[in-house]
């Protein structure tokens, strides 16, 4: 079996919800921690709506096999500060397929998911599970995880916290588990932010590229950090700008920022600020993921 991993849209809402009530069913039947019946589908509409959902599907039929949820916000009931201004990808309400166990399906979507985080530059892929289900930390152990600590946050249940750094390390994986052969992610260019142009008096030529010296950079003027001071990019760097809302105010690479730009934006997605290209009419650009409220994926 080959594998989509894509963003959900309104028509998935039902197949999502399928997916984490049976899981739930099932997980209360072996008397498991994790979730009540209800907990996990109150919220599938608006997650679903604010680009957070995702499925995973079989390419040749379409059929959703796993739900998650994917956020840059962090739930300051478990994550300090310093932890939320890093960019990171939170995950929440991982499902399965009963039909389909024992295939891998829950590894297959956390590699999914660090793929997807990866393609934006982000290093972290985090999770908070319920304190009291040693088997959830276990499993997560066994595909690589970090279990940083526990929290006991007034009120809540959960508060055991995972996290993945570097590649995601599948020592516990079966060697059958399948590879995902395809990620359907539709990017564009969101938003053109003005900036100044300095020429740095380097001669733009082949040999640029491969001396890796920057000809010019930009000192953005409608996108600043919150002090003021512009963000200044090259147009040649390997350092990515990683934009993101970690649940308390926009940040780039951690340090907060302000700007009209931002309202186009929508909370809880990734999103990369650089160079449109090294022309000279070259300019600092927004991207990130379109948004569609129809469902695109046929079966072949």
């Amino acid at each position: 079996m080959t594998y989509t991993f894509t963003r959900a849209c309104a028509e998935d809402a039902d197949s999502a919800k399928l997916l984490l009530t049976q899981r739930a069913m099932w997980l209360a039947s072996r008397r498991i921690d994790q979730w009540g019946l209800l907990d996990p589908v109150r919220t599938t509409e608006a997650t679903i709506a604010a680009g957070e959902t995702w499925l995973l599907r079989h390419d040749m039929t379409a059929e959703a096999l796993a739900t998650v949820t994917l956020s840059t916000r962090a739930d300051r009931d478990f994550w300090t500060r310093e932890e939320a201004a890093t960019p990171a990808l939170y995950m929440s309400k991982l499902a399965t397929s009963i039909k389909y166990a024992g295939l891998g399906l829950g590894e297959m979507t956390c590699i999914a998911a660090w793929q997807y985080a990866r393609q934006y530059g982000v290093g972290r892929l985090r999770a908070d599970v319920w304190r009291s289900n040693t088997r959830l930390h276990d499993y997560y152990r066994g595909i690589g995880a970090e279990v940083l600590r526990t929290v006991q946050a007034p009120g809540r249940r959960s508060g055991t916290l995972i996290e993945w750094r570097d590649e995601l390390d599948l020592r516990g994986a079966a060697l059958d588990v399948p590879r995902l052969l395809t990620m359907d992610v539709r990017s564009d260019v969101l938003a053109i932010v003005a900036s100044h142009r300095i020429d740095l008096g380097v001669a733009r030529s082949g040999a640029l590229r491969r001396s890796g010296r920057p000809s010019h950079q930009h000192s953005t003027r409608k996108l600043k950090y919150s002090n003021g001071r512009a963000i200044v990019l090259t147009d040649f760097s390997a350092v990515e700008f990683v934009l993101h809302h970690a649940g308390d105010r926009w940040r780039v690479n951690g340090r907060p920022v302000r700007g009209d730009a931002l309202d186009q934006l929508q909370p809880g997605l990734l999103y990369r600020l650089h160079h449109a290209s090294s022309d000279e009419s070259c300019d600092v650009v927004i991207t990130g993921d379109v948004l569609s409220g129809d469902c695109q994926l046929t079966p072949d």
